[in-house]
This record gives structure tokens, sequence and C-alpha cells, in this order.
């Protein structure tokens, strides 16, 4: 969930190994000349930071040289890079791509990339993008025709009740109920179901009145919470015409607000109702 206060254990979803096994596969199929580079995309909030880092862990402990480039969540921030040399669990920090670009010319590096379009140009080893879904990800990604692009799946139910036992914010844990409520309202996000359960479990909140909530406040305010919200519920499609200040809300395709900028009230009543019934 990106938040340290969840736990510092990595729960390995079954999808991280088959993605392992998929990219040994395309390496020993690319051959000399191949095209080394792999994007992973998938929906914002499914979890595939914590996947890159599984596949970090996982060739790190083969011995081999990982860069690893972060993205941070605020365009504000810096992007960070962790170098781990070869048979070597300690790494080190980097602020400019040049002090590792000549670890991406060595053809047995890995190079990882969360969040953010890979920076250092031209590598010579594989690169391992993950990305969310974007306009300007796939226009990078059409640039190299050869280029993979894999996708990762949805939680299933299953997947997320096993994952709970690792959030340890709590003393007694998510309950498995406020779990399959998130889930039947969110699906399988975890990061959304998570947050969601672990609100229902400190508030007392029924999870779909802290969900209405967020949508009065997202629609009322027009703010960038309002794309996030639209990213992380499937079912929920927010347009938002910058020009005339109009924002309109879709829940499963049926019509349900219109925002202006400075609305009153009836805006999130009119949301209220069509939301409960």
């Amino acid at each position: 969930m990106g938040l340290p206060q969840y736990g510092r254990q990595l729960y390995t979803r079954p999808s991280y190994l088959q993605l392992r096994d998929i990219l040994a596969q395309l390496f020993q199929d690319a051959g000399l000349y191949g095209d080394k580079t792999v994007l992973v995309s998938g929906t914002p909030g499914i979890g595939k930071s914590f996947c890159a880092l599984y596949l970090a862990t996982h060739f790190i402990a083969q011995g081999t040289r990982v860069v690893y480039e972060f993205h941070p969540v605020s365009a504000a921030g810096p992007t960070i890079w962790y170098h781990f040399p070869p048979n070597s669990s300690q790494g080190f920090l980097s602020y400019r791509w040049e002090e590792v670009k000549l670890d991406t010319n060595d053809a047995d590096t890995i190079y990882l990339v969360d969040g953010g379009l890979p920076l250092i140009p031209s590598p010579v080893c594989w690169c391992y993008a993950f990305l969310s879904p974007q306009r300007q990800v796939y226009r990078w990604a059409t640039k190299s025709p050869s280029a993979h692009l894999l996708f990762l799946p949805l939680w299933t139910l299953d997947e997320l009740q096993a994952c709970r036992s690792f959030v340890t914010a709590f003393e007694e844990g998510l309950s498995s109920q406020s779990v399959t409520e998130a889930y039947e309202i969110a699906g399988g996000i975890p990061r959304t179901v998570l947050r969601l359960a672990a609100h229902q479990s400190r508030s007392g909140i029924a999870v779909k009145d802290l969900v209405l909530d967020t949508l009065k406040i997202a629609v009322g305010r027009l703010s960038s919470q309002a794309s996030l919200l639209a990213a992380e519920f499937p079912w929920l499609t927010i347009v938002h015409v910058d020009h005339c200040s109009l924002c309109t809300v879709y829940l499963n395709d049926k019509h349900i607000a219109v925002s202006f900028y400075g609305s009153d009230t009836s805006v999130c009543n009119e949301l209220s109702l069509t939301v409960h019934t």
C-alpha cells in the first residue's frame, strides 16, 4: 500500500511467480539481438511496485547486478536509482542516471523501473518497466513494436483474504467480512480494498458509506482525488472537462451526477440518493 505502518512483509502472488517464469523464457528466446524491453502494466493500486520489488529481490538473490529506478509519486520528488552490485545484497543510492549508465551497458545487468518511463537511454541490458496504463506509456511502447507488453491480473478475493494477515496496523487485524465488503465494492484492487477495510476497522463506519463519502468529496471538489478515484474503482467513470469546469460521473455506465466548480450541496445530495438506491 506504500504506507510503512502496514508492515514490511511482502505477499507473493502466484502471478508474480508466473511473471518471473515468463521473463526467464523471454530471456532464453531473445538471443543476442532480440528486444530486451518488457513493459508490465496494470490497474493503479494492483501491486506493480511490490511485484517489481519481488523481482529485484529474486535477481539480487541470484547474484545478478540490479539497477532499480524509482519514480516518486509526486512530480516534485527526485528520481532515485538503487544499485546492487553482483553477488551483494548491499546497494547504494544515486540521484544521477549518469552514475549508473555504465552498469546498464552490461548485458548481464537487470534494469528495473518502477512508476515511470525509463530514464537511462539505450540500455544494453534487459529493462523491465512497471507502469500504470497511460497514454504516454503506450505511445512510448509503440515506438518499439518488438517490446513485450504484459499485464498483471486483478486480485481474487482469496488472494486478498490471504494477504490481510500481513496488515499489522491493528492489533486484531482486518476482519474477513470487511475485506469481503470492500472487495464487492472496489473489485480486485488491493490498495483500495485494504484501505477501505482498514478505515472500516478503525472507524466502525460501513464500507459503502466510506466509499460514498469519498465520492462526495471527489465530485464536490473536482480535485486530483477524482482522477485517482476513477483509476482505482473500475466501475466508476469521472469525466472532467477543464475548459468548462464540468465533471460528469458515471456508475456502472449509468449517469449519476454532474458538478461544476463551486457547486452547491445539491450535487452531493443527488449522488448520495443515486448510490444508495
